[in-house]
């Protein structure tokens, strides 16, 4: 009896929600209306995607500069590593997470690899700071300066140029002492 009585209420709904004009009608599924979507339109949609990511990079990279530019001590420099690597991290996960076009797939995965390669150099920058190993922070700041060169021209060859990030601007005189 039971079972009887969940056919017919399952029966029932469906029919109910056919007659009410909720559902189409069983014998036409509806057929998808929209085409093949526009190779232009998607590009253009992930780039305004792309951009958008690189504008929230900016303003955290001024305020990561700005953490550092006020540290005080070792702990809050590294502290400030540590954020950077984080957000470095999240950062890297959104973008990861774009679906890219097929026309930039292989620019995208060799922009990934150079945003892999910069944060183990962070990484790695921040365990010879810790270690006080003034040559592997040399050596690990130079990959991360070569890796933003790589960046810098990947990110002009697929057209992104809200992504390129400024030049560095060259130091004040009141800002360099002699040693």
């Amino acid at each position: 009896m039971r079972i009887v009585a969940i056919l017919l209420v399952v029966g029932a709904v469906p029919g109910a929600l056919w007659a009410g004009g909720f559902l189409p009608p069983p014998e036409s599924p509806k057929a998808p209306t929209e085409g093949p979507a526009n190779p232009g339109l998607v590009e253009a949609e992930w780039r305004d995607r792309v951009e958008t990511i690189c504008a929230w990079e900016r303003k955290r990279v001024r305020a990561i500069a700005k953490a550092f530019r006020r540290a005080a001590s070792p702990a809050d420099a590294l502290f400030a590593f540590d954020s950077t690597i984080r957000l470095g991290r999240t950062s890297l996960a959104v973008f990861r997470r774009l679906n890219t076009p097929f026309a930039f797939q292989r620019e995208v995965r060799e922009l990934k690899r150079l945003l892999e390669r910069e944060q183990k150099a962070l990484i790695a920058l921040r365990d010879a700071l810790r270690a006080g190993n003034p040559r592997a922070f040399s050596r690990h700041a130079q990959e991360i300066a070569r890796a933003e060169g790589r960046k810098r021209a990947q990110f002009a060859d697929l057209g992104l140029r809200g992504c390129l990030p400024p030049a560095p601007e060259p130091l004040r005189e009141s800002e360099t002492s002699p040693v």
